[in-house]
């Protein structure tokens, strides 16, 4: 129960985190399709505009990395191994 609480916790912190993120995304998105459906496309303002698209989705990645070494971190070497075999496919295949 301990545990379960503590792992809730990280997922919630980590939604809450994530949404200002997401909306930042959504954002930027909106932003370079309309720079790609503009009269005149500026490539050197999509590469700009890409870049922060980039840069918000490297941020949410790394949250969600760090949220599942903070779940890690509260779990039995078996519990570990068994939370490894739902984890992402890069992971999986470094176990084998």
């Amino acid at each position: 129960d301990e545990q379960r609480e503590k792992i809730q916790a990280f997922q919630e912190g980590n939604r809450q985190k994530n949404w200002t993120a997401m909306g930042q995304v959504r954002s930027e998105m909106f932003a370079l399709r309309r720079m790609y459906n503009a009269d005149q496309v500026d490539a050197n303002a999509i590469a700009e505009q890409q870049k922060k698209l980039d840069e918000a989705r490297r941020l949410i990645l790394k949250s969600r990395i760090e949220s599942h070494n903070q779940v890690e971190a509260v779990l039995t070497p078996e519990q570990r191994k068994q939370f490894r075999q739902y984890g992402p496919q890069w992971l999986q295949e470094s176990e084998q």
